[in-house]
C-alpha cells in the first residue's frame, strides 16, 4: 500500500491513497505552509519508478534532499533494464516529484530483477525558483575520486543543497564514504575558482565499473535573515532557534548506506508549526550535513 497524506495546509487539505501492491515505508506523507513558507515530503518504496508528485511547481518552488535513509548499495547500471538505487528529488512534467527505491539486475533471459532493499527519501521545498544556471551532476570513477563539479558561482544569498543520489553496484557501503555540496570561498587544486561545488569520496564497482552519482540544486534566496548550519552523527539535533518561518536541507551524507530498514540513515525532520524549529536524526555510523535558512 502507498498512501500520501496532507495535512497542515493554510489554504486547503485533501488526501489520496495509491495501492499498487509494492512495499512501502511506514510514513509517507507531505506537509505544505503557506506561500512564504516550505512544504515536506517523504516517499519511500523498494520498487516504485514513478515517484510522489508533490505538487510543487518546477518553474516557481524548488525541491531539495532532506533524507537518505536505507540501502543504496544495490542495484545495476549497464543494462537497460537495470535500476540503480534512489533518493532524489527533480523535475517532472511542471512539478517536483521525489523518488526513494530500492535497485534491479538483469538476469539471463534480461528481465528486471528487484533486489527489493529499501529506500527512503525525503525532501524540502522552498518558494523559490531555483538557479537557472546548468548545475551538473558529479559522478564516480573507477579507481579513482572524480574532480569536485562546480554548480554555480559564488552569490550573497545564494544556497546550494544536495538534489539526488544514485547509487548501487555495492558502492556508498563503506564508512568513509560521502557525497556533499560545498561553498569554497578560495581555490585549491580541485577547487579551482570559487563557488559552490557537489564532490564525493565513492568509487566506483572494481568489477563491473558501475558508477554512483549526485547531484545539487542552488536557491537564489531574495533575502536571508537566519541562518544554521553544521555536521552531525548519532543522535537526534535541534538545527534551528527562534521564531520565524525556517526552510532546511541536506548538504551532505557520509557513511555506509547499506542497512535495509526505512529508519537508518539521516533525516530533517519538519517542525508541526509554521514557525517551529527544524531537528535532524542520524543513525549510528553516519553524518549529516544540513543547512538552513530563515
Amino acid at each position: 500500500m502507498k498512501t500520501m497524506i496532507v495535512v497542515g495546509l493554510i489554504v486547503s487539505a485533501s488526501g489520496c491513497a495509491i495501492d499498487d501492491g509494492d512495499e512501502m515505508a511506514p510514513e509517507v506523507g507531505v506537509t505544505e505552509h503557506e506561500l512564504n513558507g516550505w512544504l515536506s515530503a517523504s516517499w519511500g518504496t523498494t520498487t516504485d519508478l514513478v515517484g510522489l508528485d508533490t505538487g510543487m511547481n518546477a518553474s516557481t518552488t524548488t525541491c531539495v534532499l532532506s533524507m537518505v535513509r536505507g540501502d543504496l548499495g544495490e542495484g545495476g547500471y549497464w543494462q537497460s533494464p537495470d535500476v540503480q538505487s534512489a533518493a532524489a528529488v527533480r523535475p517532472k512534467n511542471g512539478n517536483w516529484f521525489l523518488y526513494g527505491h530500492g535497485g534491479a539486475y538483469t538476469n539471463q533471459v534480461n528481465a528486471r530483477v528487484w533486489a527489493n532493499n529499501k529506500v527512503n527519501a525525503g525532501a524540502s521545498c522552498a518558494l523559490y525558483p531555483k538557479l537557472a544556471v546548468s548545475q551538473p551532476t558529479w559522478k564516480s570513477a573507477d579507481g579513482y575520486v572524480t574532480l569536485p563539479q562546480k554548480l554555480a558561482p559564488l552569490a550573497a544569498n545564494r544556497r546550494c543543497f544536495l538534489g539526488s543520489i544514485y547509487g548501487g553496484g555495492q558502492i556508498f557501503t563503506h564508512a568513509s564514504d560521502y557525497v556533499r555540496v560545498r561553498k569554497y570561498t578560495t581555490t585549491d587544486a580541485t577547487h579551482p575558482t570559487t563557488g559552490w561545488y557537489v564532490e564525493g569520496s565513492l568509487k566506483s564497482n572494481p568489477y563491473t565499473g558501475q558508477p554512483a552519482s549526485a547531484s545539487g540544486t542552488c536557491i537564489d534566496f531574495p533575502a536571508i535573515e537566519g541562518e544554521w548550519g553544521g555536521a552531525f552523527g548519532d543522535a537526534t539535533y535541534t538545527l534551528t532557534t527562534g521564531t520565524g518561518t525556517k526552510m532546511c536541507g541536506l548538504q551532505g551524507v557520509y557513511g555506509a548506506f547499506n542497512v535495509d530498514s526505512w529508519d537508518n540513515g539521516v533525516k530533517i525532520t519538519a517542525p508541526s508549526t509554521l514557525n517551529g524549529n527544524w531537528t535532524m536524526t542520524v543513525s549510528p555510523g553516519k553524518w549529516g550535513e544540513a543547512l538552513c535558512i530563515q
